[in-house]
C-alpha cells in the first residue's frame, strides 16, 4: 500500500473534471466520489492529551485481588506503540512504549522524561 495525499488528487481531479467532455466527467465524478468515501490512514503522532491507547486485561488481570498479586503487577495494559519522549533539555527521542494501568512504560528507562505522542505501529507488509 502506498499512502497518497488524497486532498491533492482530489483537486487535480476537480480540474480536469472542468475541461473535460461529458464522457471523461462521468468518469471523473465517480473517480472524485470514491476518493471522497475512501478510508483515511493517520499515521500521524497522536497527542496524549487528546487520546491515550486502548488498554485490554493483562496477563496478571486474573489476579488482582487475591494473595498472590504483587506490587509489580499491572491489571490493564495496551499493546506496545511508537512513543515521542521529551527529555529534561525538551530534546524529543522516539522509542517504543505501553500503558500500564494508565502509567506509560517505556522501554527504555531515562530519568525526567515524560510521554508527548504515540502512534501505533504500522501493519507489516503483505508481500516479501
Amino acid at each position: 500500500m502506498r499512502l497518497i495525499d488524497a486532498d491533492a488528487l482530489y483537486d487535480v481531479m476537480e480540474r480536469r473534471y472542468k475541461s473535460s467532455t461529458d464522457n471523461e466527467r462521468k468518469a471523473y465524478s465517480l473517480a472524485i466520489d470514491d476518493i471522497c468515501e475512501a478510508p483515511t490512514i493517520n499515521p500521524e503522532w497522536i497527542n496524549v492529551k487528546d487520546r491515550l491507547p486502548e488498554q485490554h486485561d493483562s496477563i496478571f488481570a486474573k489476579l488482582q485481588n487475591t494473595k498472590k498479586w504483587k506490587k509489580v503487577m499491572w491489571a490493564k495494559q495496551s499493546n506496545t506503540v511508537l512513543v515521542t519522549v521529551k527529555n529534561e533539555k525538551h530534546e524529543k527521542v522516539v522509542m517504543t512504549g505501553r500503558l500500564q494501568d494508565g502509567v506509560w512504560e517505556t522501554d527504555v528507562r531515562i530519568t525526567g522524561c515524560e510521554v508527548t505522542h504515540w502512534m501505533p505501529f504500522p501493519n507489516p507488509p503483505t508481500t516479501l
